[in-house]
């Protein structure tokens, strides 16, 4: 008698963990399977080189790091403590909305003018989305570029 308690004692705590195991591992897919069908994508204020061109430029870019296609429909600076969002004109695109395949990623050049017509601070960049969604980002070369357009404004 004492060795079949023991037995089905085993069998229990045995069938109670995989149990847990396999519940914790389903809530885990269907928290993976929710994540991939949102909209995942990075703006970053960026310096890089155009063609024909021998200095590097400040640019947006935009990078789709969702498993489905997006379209942006605009890309913008942010400015001031109160966060406006302010459209830029960019350089070299032909249209909008641009058609970003998933992984893959967008580069718009922009006046430079436009940042010097601004008496607000630089808070970071934007992208909007075609569904109306707002992505922020700030990026590495933010910072040099509130130093380098800080001290050309004018008094």
């Amino acid at each position: 008698m004492f060795w079949k308690d023991e037995i089905t004692l085993g069998i229990a705590i045995f069938g109670a963990v995989f149990g847990f195991t396999g519940m914790m591992l389903g809530l885990y897919n269907a928290w993976a399977a929710r994540d991939l069908r949102r909209v995942h994508a990075r703006v970053m204020l960026i310096s890089a080189q155009r063609r024909n061109m021998k200095e590097p430029q400040p640019a947006f870019e935009v990078i789709n790091l969702s498993v489905f296609p997006i379209g942006i429909s605009e890309v913008g600076i942010v400015l001031g403590w109160r966060r406006r969002r302010q459209a830029v004109n960019p350089v070299a695109i032909e249209q909008w909305p641009q058609r970003l395949e998933a992984r893959d990623a967008l580069t718009v050049f922009f006046d430079v003018s436009a940042l010097l017509a601004q008496d607000q601070r630089l808070a970071g960049v934007y992208a909007k989305l075609v569904s109306g969604e707002v992505i922020d980002g700030r990026g590495p070369e933010l910072k040099l570029v509130r130093r380098m357009f800080g001290s050309l404004r004018k008094p």
